[in-house]
């Protein structure tokens, strides 16, 4: 499977702007997703990295993200950002429920970024790598801090209400 869309989101100023601000923030923001809500990977293993869902997102960065967010026939959802320290990872796995597409905003340049079968998809600030849920990806371990920052489209209304909080990019 191949990345259904990568295209430029925003100004390379205005991604660093966003990370300065992520990066200002309390560890308390974060939850350890190798604790809660941990996503498993096809043999069960469990990965190690960080995250804020949009409920514990301070509301200056969430509206700033809602503004940018792709304008797509499906409604946003939910955002997530994703941090990455030196060594955390995401196992191979496939979020085959929740919502339909994530559109993964890259706040930084990077060799790294999502992999998956077929291929690697590196960072790249401003730009939005987009593609459906179904299918199989995962992070390698990160050689330098990051952020991805994860708009989540789907159609159902069940998908808007769900606590459950996606993985990837």
């Amino acid at each position: 499977m191949v990345l259904v869309n990568k295209y430029k989101l925003i100004e390379v100023e205005e991604a660093h702007s966003i990370k300065k601000r992520l990066d200002l923030l309390d560890d308390a923001y974060y939850i350890d997703r190798s604790v809660i809500a941990p996503n498993r990977g096809l043999n069960g293993e469990i990965g190690a990295y960080h995250s804020i869902g949009d409920r514990s997102l301070p509301k200056d960065i969430l509206e700033d993200l809602k503004k940018i967010a792709p304008k797509k026939d499906l409604p946003l959802t939910q955002i997530v950002v994703n941090r990455y320290r030196i060594g955390d990872w995401i196992p191979p796995h496939n979020d085959d429920v929740g919502p339909a597409y994530c559109s993964t905003l890259h706040l930084e340049d990077s060799e790294e970024g999502l992999s998956y079968e077929g291929g690697l998809s590196k960072n790249k600030a401003g730009w939005v790598n987009e593609h459906p849920m179904n299918f199989i990806h995962w992070v390698e371990p990160a050689k330098e801090e990051r952020y991805s920052c994860l708009l989540y489209t789907s159609p159902s209304p069940r998908d808007r209400t769900r606590s459950r909080m996606p993985s990837s990019a």
